[in-house]
């Protein structure tokens, strides 16, 4: 494996793979890859190697590049490598505190071909026409909608109880809109509203999800402090 991140994320990188392999990194650690980068050159060949061993080990090496990157190497075990790569995808375009939109942009292409369900409801449409109006409340405000529609411009998607009558596929299809309302307004109530859909059980993420939707949905709750040591899926 070969890639590259932006060397301002090289502690995120260190710290979230390291709870990949199920190890707990400190100061010492990133530290350790933080100094070791000097005098490294992927040009020069010149690279620093170091270990992180939990459940298994992983062993990167790692070199400056140009522009104020970071170039990582070394042997993945297992599907390990599409999660490491979906870390490194997210450390590409992530830049400081309150500038979200290389991550957002990766968002929209990440689940941008996910299928939006026919039928949004949980209900059959012989229950929804005998059932309570927040049914009608919540088809009028997705209505022909897209995920993507509800976070143009200014455009947020609904939040309240009525999303319970969505039936879960649905839930799953419009989720990363909220992920990218919470970078948008940078705001945790969102991340504490998603939270509530999934320990609720409204929704999780799919069986289907790919390592970069996972790890991009674990990124967000990440950067904006609701979950600082979430796990690699729930």
């Amino acid at each position: 494996m070969l890639s590259w991140l932006l060397e301002e994320n090289i502690v995120s990188f260190v710290t979230i793979v390291a709870e990949r392999v199920g190890y707990s990194a400190d100061e010492w650690d990133t530290d350790a890859v933080k100094f070791g980068l000097d005098g490294t050159s992927e040009s020069g060949g010149r690279w620093y190697e170091y270990p992180l061993t939990g459940r298994s080990t992983l062993v990167l090496s790692y070199a400056r590049g140009r522009n104020g990157t970071v170039l990582v190497r070394g042997e993945v075990p297992g599907p390990l490598e599409a999660i490491v790569i979906a870390v490194l995808c997210i450390l590409q375009v992530h830049c400081a505190e309150g500038v979200t939109e290389g991550v957002e942009a990766l968002i929209m292409r990440a689940f941008g071909t996910n299928t939006r369900p026919e039928w949004l409801l949980r209900r059959t449409m012989q229950e929804y026409q005998s059932g309570p109006y927040e049914y009608d409340r919540i088809l009028k405000a997705l209505s022909g909608k897209r995920w993507q529609d509800l976070v143009r411009g200014t455009n947020r998607p609904p939040f309240n109880d009525d999303l319970y009558f969505l039936s879960e596929v649905s839930l799953q299809y419009f989720y990363p809109a909220y992920l990218v309302a919470a970078l948008k307004d940078w705001d945790a109530s969102w991340v504490e509203q998603i939270d509530r859909m999934e320990y609720e059980g409204w929704v999780s993420m799919p069986a289907s999800a790919t390592p970069l939707q996972r790890e991009l949905q674990l990124f967000v709750l990440r950067v904006l402090g609701a979950r600082p040591d979430a796990p690699a899926a729930f």
